[in-house]
């Protein structure tokens, strides 16, 4: 009895935390606050401008998976969202249209909270890919330092095709 009291007044505690706060306030902005879809695929409309948004908003949760709850399962599953989130932005044009069903804030917080109420089904689930998760970070991170480098070639070719047509004409 005393046991299930204490879990209780550390739930009530984390909830009760300003990072938990910050992190439900972000998770509103970002995926609810204009029309019910967010502030996130709006900016992600500007290329590379969502994602460089984004990847700042999203340390809160890996602070509060960390920190607070005290789960590298939890952190891992938290990043592996916003590696995902980050590589869809990156793909031209689908990227965009994903960013409005993908709602990698909301996922975050759900799966903190699933943590942080007991959640037996969420704290099953991110346990048990916890492993899964590292690899596919890992082949995320790869596949993003791809796509980077893909962009820069591709911008600089294009670059050194307009300063030909510029020279052209000059």
């Amino acid at each position: 009895m005393e046991e299930a009291n204490s879990t209780d007044l550390k739930r009530l505690e984390l909830k009760n935390s300003k990072s938990y706060r910050l992190i439900n306030k972000v998770r509103r902005i970002m995926d609810k606050s204009i029309l019910g879809i967010g502030l996130d695929p709006i900016i992600g409309l500007i290329p590379n401008v969502g994602d460089a948004i984004n990847f700042p908003l999203m340390l809160p949760y890996l602070y509060f998976a960390l920190v607070k709850v005290k789960s590298v399962p939890l952190a891992l599953a938290v990043t592996f969202n916003l590696m995902l989130d980050v590589l869809i932005g990156t793909i031209p044009f689908l990227g965009i249209i994903m960013d409005f069903f993908f709602k990698g804030f909301q996922r975050n917080h759900d799966m903190i909270l699933g943590f942080v109420d007991g959640d037996e089904n969420v704290i099953k689930r991110v346990n048990r890919n916890a492993i899964m998760m590292a690899v596919l970070i890992v082949l995320l991170v790869a596949l993003f330092l791809l796509l980077v480098k893909v962009s820069i070639f591709v911008i600089s070719w294009l670059w050194e095709l307009c300063q030909s047509v510029w020279a052209f004409f000059i």
